[in-house]
């Protein structure tokens, strides 16, 4: 498919430029992220939980300097995104349509040994469930699919099922997923304790989500 270089509308183009240029704060957002993972990584492994390695609080200040560059850079393309939106509804959506595909082929790139999400234009279209699934029902293998309005970028979360209950509340219970998309490396295994009687869309308060059946990994 051609690259859309600009549409003629200057508001809907003023939009392209500016969501094109998200693409630098956020790979320094992520370059940042990667950099600061690796070193509470190896904090934790040489001096324990509360580890205060002089490498890992340089990545976390370098971090917090990306991530408020990054959030800085989102707002002016937020209002640009309104703008183009109120402009022309019909040169906006394919605007719109190629930002999704810049994200797409960013993260392609960046997954290359692992498969990129199935992104929003793959699945948004289909009937979202309407089910109030609980994590208790949540069975291994489940895909939880999150899609940012920001980026249009969608991450997955593959279910790996409930665990131990919460040391410090009996009424949690440790929930094991892998995640695949932007904030951690793709398939690195999380985990997060929730009640196992709430909705997962609780959670992550979040419109933009469907549960599918994947079966087991």
């Amino acid at each position: 498919m051609d690259k859309l270089v600009a549409t003629g509308n200057p508001i809907v183009d003023a939009y392209l430029k500016v969501a094109r240029a998200m693409l630098v704060p956020q790979a320094m957002l992520e370059a940042a992220e990667t950099v600061l993972d690796r070193a509470q990584q190896a904090d934790a492994e040489k001096h324990g939980f509360h580890g205060t390695a002089e490498r890992r609080q340089r990545a976390e200040r370098a971090y917090d300097e990306a991530n408020r560059q990054a959030c800085a850079a989102r707002r002016p393309e937020d209002h640009a995104k309104e703008s183009a939106r109120d402009a022309d509804p019909h040169l906006y959506a394919l605007a719109a349509a190629e930002v999704e595909r810049m994200w797409e082929s960013f993260y392609a790139r960046k997954y290359s040994t692992d498969p990129a999400p199935r992104w929003s234009a793959d699945w948004q279209a289909k009937a979202l469930s309407t089910v109030p699934t609980r994590w208790d029902e949540l069975e291994p293998g489940a895909e939880i699919h999150l899609t940012y309005e920001t980026t249009g970028q969608t991450i997955v979360w593959r279910f790996a099922g409930l665990g131990d209950v919460h040391p410090d509340n009996s009424d949690l219970r440790i929930a094991r997923y892998t995640e695949h998309g932007s904030w951690r490396d793709s398939g690195q295994v999380v985990e997060l304790a929730v009640p196992p009687g709430n909705r997962v869309a609780a959670h992550v308060k979040t419109p933009h989500m469907t549960i599918v059946s994947s079966g087991r990994f």
